[in-house]
């Protein structure tokens, strides 16, 4: 860890992990001389007519997210928006040009609201806020747009319910101006994108109520509330804040969906692709390249996760230079197949796997009888879950490995073990 001054900005970089997306040279932050918000004058918002449901649910592209764990919303988008009440935001792919349709989607129900905009942010108060595609900055609030201010390209709604914007002059890393108690002031650094952080949570130097930001080479930064910035290894073009960690789209032509756990400082792929990505209170929305829009339920909070170091201990068994008879592994993934219970000298066991970024496929096993704080019914695991495995890794030849000793039992093996679902701990 070391403390890098740049540009008026201090960068802290996380450790370098292997197994996510490529990362690039030197941070890039500077502060552009810019223009305030406030002295530009404001487009206006077009009115609209309010849509029927009809209008989304009626549009349904073909399925291009084939992983399991995908579910698809009906309706189609151009960009997502989670919303920490843990809804989705929408702009539609319609009409033609820049600005789209606003649309809404909680508790199963479509609805539109008047106006169109080129990108959106919401508030934890609910407030939705709104840049169109000629800069202006609006407030949405019982039924009505409120100016904030012209010359932005894309928003940011934080913890404390302010602002940030990125000023559509100059480039390619367009400054960052915050708006708070109705006025703006401009903010160290500068980007291509940026959306806010919920997790309250502290992590290392990651502290909550700050927001995730790209630059034009596609890096990725975190700004604390006290306007230092952390480096997260590997760059993205399009990032998604989750409690514990963030998803991003990498950089690659598929814009292939990776997940970096901040406190374990690895990346993972647990599956997907797509242009664009929002969490939402932890569940996970994607927009496909035909606009289809796609959910599925993301990994919750620090839990510990090496897929590395499984991959390097797996490796050494295979090599014959790892000679121990069990290993303590940390994995996580998407789960993709389960299997019977079944009894054994040991007791009643079920067994699942979960698929790496490898591509290997690990099989766990779960002590049933042990496992006092996991549901009576098995199986409590189904395809598509995505689970945390903290447990002994055994390795015979490499057609019989896999990971037992996951409950909290250390009668003959030190560590504690545990299985975690989407977010359910189970030991």
């Amino acid at each position: 860890m070391f403390k890098h001054a740049l540009a008026l900005v201090v960068v802290a970089t996380l450790a370098a992990c292997s197994g996510g997306p490529a990362t690039t040279g030197l941070p890039r932050l500077a502060t552009p001389a810019s223009t305030s918000p406030g002295a530009i004058p404001v487009a206006p918002m077009v009115k609209t007519a309010i849509l029927p449901a009809s209008a989304m649910t009626s549009r349904r592209p073909a399925n291009t997210i084939t992983t399991v764990g995908w579910s698809t919303v009906p309706g189609t988008g151009s960009s997502v928006f989670g919303a920490p009440d843990g809804s989705m935001w929408v702009l539609s792919d319609q009409p033609a040009g820049p600005d789209k349709y606003i649309w809404h989607y909680a508790g199963g129900t479509w609805t539109n609201i008047s106006g169109q905009a080129s990108t959106l942010a919401i508030a934890p108060d609910g407030t939705l806020y709104a840049v169109n595609s000629s800069g202006g900055t609006y407030a949405y609030s019982g039924g009505n747009w409120s100016s904030l201010g012209g010359g932005a390209v894309a928003i940011a709604a934080v913890a404390d319910n302010s602002i940030f914007v990125l000023s559509n002059a100059g480039g390619p890393d367009h400054a960052i101006w915050h708006y708070s108690g109705g006025a703006w002031s401009q903010a160290s650094g500068s980007g291509v994108s940026l959306v806010a952080s919920f997790d309250t949570t502290t992590h290392g130097t990651i502290a909550p109520g700050g927001f995730y930001i790209l630059n034009s080479t596609g890096q990725i930064y975190y700004r604390n509330v006290d306007a230092s910035y952390v480096q997260i290894p590997g760059t993205a073009k399009a990032l998604a804040p989750a409690n514990g960690g963030l998803f991003v789209l990498s950089t690659d032509s598929a814009g292939t969906i990776y997940y970096y756990d901040i406190d374990g400082a690895n990346w993972t792929a647990p599956g997907g692709s797509g242009v664009a990505i929002a969490d939402a209170s932890n569940t996970l929305y994607v927009l496909s390249a035909a606009g289809g829009i796609y959910t599925a339920s993301a990994p919750t909070s620090n839990w510990p996760c090496n897929n590395a170091k499984f991959g390097t201990d797996q490796a050494a068994y295979a090599n014959g230079t790892l000679k121990v008879s069990y290993i303590e592994e940390n994995v996580c993934g998407i789960v993709t197949t389960v299997l019977p219970s079944k009894t054994t000298s040991s007791g009643l066991h079920g067994y699942y796997y979960v698929q790496l970024p490898s591509g290997y496929q690990i099989e766990i096993v779960c002590n049933l009888n042990a496992m006092k704080t996991a549901p009576a019914t098995w199986p409590w695991t189904k395809t598509g879950d995505y689970s945390y495995v903290q447990g002994r890794y055994y390795y015979d030849n490499a057609s019989t490995q896999g990971m037992d000793w996951t409950e909290n039992d250390t009668g003959s093996w030190p560590t504690v073990g545990f299985v975690v679902i989407n977010g359910n701990m189970y030991h």
